[in-house]
């Protein structure tokens, strides 16, 4: 808060001022009390002369630690006097801070530009209950503590821009923005090359894309995990505990993704052969940059947990304009020779590095964290169970999002797995629409969760906004199949427009259920993620015995899909 952060800084010059300005603005206390009071820092809590309880932040302890003289009241006034506040106003910041650190003020601030009416400190959480916490309530006193720390976090180090200028510089807004652009740059990708490439061609590149997006179910865990447990510590401040977390992480996904790059380049011949691929070279590329995908996992998950939305906008926006701009460029040079195909791929492997070397870069100082000791055993198993559960719902993801296209890969000809590639990466915006949703439900939720206060509202506002992106994206496809192929893709490719509406009921049935799942899984909650897999075997299964045309492809995957959002919504409400 900028005027806070003036106050801060004038009391730096003023004997006694910052010590009183974080004794009166952190704990809320008055002037008055501070007479005869006890401290008691080892646990977080001081008493006055009447009894009354003040609950110490943590960075208030670290500062009567480093200068514990505590000054009189009449010292404390002479200085708030000097400094040109009182204990009103710095009351007044400390009520505004806890409303703007709350999830609820925060997805307000996201959304307007206006300030809220905020509530006197007496009346907001957790000082409306001081009269009767008791320490002896561990679960209490510590949420308690939570909340006072993440809102002084807050008034210390966040100075509000103010307006709407503030908020457009906000950093989920901008991610949100800059999620969209990428969205709008992979389609556009998809339609150029889609116009470079024959549709023999372009199933192939498609193919390329559908194996990194297989192999991505890893970082994706990865990611989803590091986030949720990321955005708990933030909350906690527990930064031992969140540096512990990205080592670990990060030293196995290095193994990992060697392991998975040397699988790919061993199974490349046989790949090549089951899947019509024209060359066994063309998997180099994606080999060669798999254990760097691999590791992106830990890296955008914990920018994600941290909220450091501008870092993780910018490992987006890296592997959007690598791969389009070196597929148009390497694409077009090599097409004269019949290799523009090499080109594409080529480029999808370099985006790869891309995005993992632009989220890394913000992260270097967590490895310097070498005294800090290994996580036990305990963390390890609670890391590793959550990483199962959205395992699976990401394998299940993954063969409900990629199994039509390599089983119409294998089962039709290559005119006609161009024709379904096509229908597929347009069907596909509703993934790539909703996906900034999920990105930023992980750590808000947690954190909700982590602070103990209620979900229902951020749950009730991702799905509607869910709902309504998919309904909008049904009603264009609907309408416009025809034109808005020929439009994309050219006259080559009409001949899927009948399918496009109902692959996109397909979609968006799968997309509401995953924004359920997500939400599950960021409470820490995973019964419902074998659910997904399921459904995916049932879609395989389907689609082998049923494929005789691709319309009836889709017909099996509305039908799999829509059991499956009805299982997921009776498991969950239960």
């Amino acid at each position: 808060m900028k005027r806070f952060s003036e106050l801060y800084r004038r009391g730096q010059n003023v004997l006694h001022g910052t010590i009183t300005l974080e004794l009166i603005a952190l704990t809320g206390m008055r002037v008055n009390q501070l007479d005869g009071i006890a401290f008691d820092l080892d646990l977080r809590y001081a008493q006055t002369t009447d009894g009354q309880l003040i609950l110490l932040p943590s960075h208030l302890i670290k500062t009567l630690q480093k200068h514990p003289p505590i000054p009189t009241a009449q010292e404390a006034q002479t200085a708030l006097t000097q400094i040109g506040t009182d204990e009103a106003e710095l009351h007044e910041y400390l009520a505004t801070a806890l409303w703007k650190s709350s999830e609820d003020g925060r997805i307000i601030l996201d959304v307007i530009s206006t300030q809220a009416v905020v509530l006197p400190l007496e009346f907001t959480y957790p000082f409306s209950i001081l009269p009767r916490l008791d320490p002896a309530d561990q679960q209490a006193f510590e949420q308690a503590h939570l909340t006072l720390d993440f809102a002084v976090r807050t008034l210390l180090h966040v100075d509000d821009g103010g307006g709407l200028l503030g908020k457009l510089l906000e950093g989920r807004f901008i991610f949100l923005v800059v999620s969209t652009g990428v969205s709008g740059i992979n389609l556009i990708h998809n339609l150029v090359m889609g116009r470079l490439l024959s549709p023999a061609e372009y199933g192939q590149l498609t193919f390329f894309i559908t194996l990194n997006l297989i192999v991505g179910l890893l970082p994706s865990a990865i990611q989803t995990v590091s986030a949720k447990f990321g955005a708990m510590y933030s909350a906690r401040l527990q930064t031992d505990e969140q540096d512990k977390l990205y080592r670990y992480a990060t030293r196995y996904s290095w193994v990992v993704g060697l392991v998975i790059a040397l699988a790919v380049g061993g199974l490349a011949p046989y790949l090549t052969t089951a899947f019509r691929i024209q060359s066994v070279m063309l998997f180099v590329p994606i080999a060669l940059a798999l254990p760097f995908f691999v590791a992106t996992g830990i890296d955008r998950g914990t920018l994600q947990g941290k909220e450091s939305y501008y870092w993780l906008a910018g490992a987006y926006l890296a592997e959007g304009i690598v791969r389009f701009v070196v597929s148009v460029i390497l694409g077009w040079l090599l097409l004269s020779t019949g290799r523009a195909l090499d080109g594409a791929v080529w480029a999808l492997g370099q985006s790869l590095l891309a995005t993992w070397f632009v989220a890394w870069l913000p992260l270097r100082q967590h490895r310097q964290t070498h005294t800090l000791p290994s996580p036990n055993r305990a963390q390890q198993d609670e890391w590793m169970s959550l990483l199962g559960f959205v395992a699976l719902a990401l394998v299940g993801q993954a063969l409900i999002t990629n199994s039509d296209f390599l089983l119409v890969k294998s089962f039709f000809g290559a005119v006609e797995s161009g024709l379904y590639a096509a229908v597929s990466v347009m069907g596909r915006i509703i993934y790539f629409s909703t996906l900034p949703l999920t990105i930023l439900m992980v750590p808000l939720i947690a954190r909700q969760h982590a602070l103990g206060k209620p979900t229902r509202l951020l749950f009730v506002a991702t799905i509607g906004l869910g709902a309504v992106l998919c309904s909008t994206l049904i009603i264009i496809a609907s309408l416009f199949a025809r034109p808005l192929i020929s439009l994309l893709y050219g006259e080559a490719y009409v001949e899927g427009a009948s399918i496009l509406p109902l692959y996109t009921i397909a979609a968006s049935l799968f997309v509401m259920t995953n924004l359920i799942v997500t939400f599950r899984v960021s409470l820490g909650e995973g019964k419902e993620s074998w659910m997904p897999l399921v459904a995916g075997l049932l879609q395989v299964g389907g689609i082998i015995l049923f494929h005789e045309t691709l319309l009836q492809v889709v017909w099996v995957q509305i039908a799999v899909m829509s059991v499956l959002l009805a299982g997921v919504l009776w498991r969950s409400t239960r």
